[in-house]
């Protein structure tokens, strides 16, 4: 572990209130071979004023500054600065517990790639607070990454400690045109070339909420495609996986389309019903839905089979569906 340097990226985005915080939680590790890769994305705010500040005092940043290219090209770039042995990413809100990457270098002999857990905060976040410091730590082999992916354990890039080597032998990248899902595409990448992960039980990230605006109600133009790309690389990754307990887990890449349609605030109800319902009759929607009528419940497969989706989103909620 002594002396095995760790890049930490942190990509920047109009984060003039929370960055110093960010950027001190890493300064003060314990650990101290580290560099810190900040990358301006185009704040308009006072963000790189502080950074540049901190940038002097502090000979171990590297600050890059840019125009807006997004979130997964800014973290592309980090990973082509990164030079040391393994990579982090930490977002500008969020701050690390003081020990938190002597932590997780501590399971590198036997993994590669050591995941720990995170702690929520609602706006502001309370150093103070009590924290989960189990020294208990779970470890995956391949045959079971499956149940990291269900437990939501591998969707974000945050918490994790990379292989540097592994990302750059293996092209693994950001893919940059998409807005939703790039980073659990990522992690799948990844993990198809690592034979084990180490979960740590401690609390050593800080993830700071209730600062943007949900996901989930946002309407993606390319819904569609995300989320076959999303089920396509599943089904590649977990090729291991029994074929029913797969089809039962995409189900979700298949309807979430139909879903995102009745968002669409920029056209009116009955036009995004109609949209909807298109959809829904596709030879697309129609063949992916025949897959699953074994893992479906009646009801559910009549439902979707014949394009009532409305009906099948009320009875999913009544029945408190996944």
């Amino acid at each position: 572990m002594k002396n095995k340097l760790v890049s930490i990226i942190v990509p920047i985005y109009n984060c003039e209130k929370y960055i110093e915080e960010c950027i001190n939680s890493i300064l003060n590790q314990t650990y101290k071979s580290i560099e810190i890769i900040l990358i301006n994305d185009g704040s308009t705010d006072s963000t790189l004023e502080k950074c540049r500040r901190l940038k002097l005092l502090h000979p171990n940043i590297i600050l890059i500054n840019q125009t807006n290219k997004g979130v997964s090209k800014t973290r592309n770039i980090g990973i082509e600065k990164a030079t040391g042995k393994y990579i982090m990413f930490v977002d500008s809100d969020d701050t690390l517990e003081k020990e938190c990457v002597e932590e997780v270098l501590k399971h590198t002999s036997n993994t590669q790639l050591c995941i720990c857990k995170l702690k929520k905060h609602y706006n502001g976040i309370d150093n103070s607070a009590n924290k989960k410091l189990e020294e208990s730590t779970i470890k995956l082999r391949k045959n079971n990454f499956f149940k990291a992916y269900c437990q939501k354990t591998i969707n974000g890039p945050v918490c994790k400690l990379y292989d540097r080597k592994i990302v750059k032998e293996n092209n693994i990248k950001f893919i940059e045109n998409l807005s939703l899902g790039e980073d659990l595409l990522f992690n799948l990448e990844y993990i198809k070339h690592i034979n084990s992960i180490v979960i740590l039980e401690k609390e050593l990230y800080n993830y700071r909420l209730g600062n943007s605006n949900s996901l989930g109600q946002k309407y993606y133009p390319n819904m569609l495609w995300i989320q076959n790309k999303l089920m396509e690389k599943i089904l590649e990754v977990f090729a291991n996986v029994d074929e029913e307990i797969l089809l039962a887990e995409t189900l979700k890449y298949i309807t979430t389309p139909l879903s995102n349609e009745l968002r669409n605030s920029n056209i009116n109800i009955i036009k995004r019903y109609f949209n909807m319902r298109k959809l829904a009759k596709s030879e697309y929607f129609q063949i992916e839905i025949k897959k699953r009528k074994s893992i479906l419940k009646k009801w559910d497969y009549f439902l979707l089979k014949n394009k009532l989706y409305i009906l099948y989103l009320i009875r999913r909620r009544v029945y408190k569906y996944e």
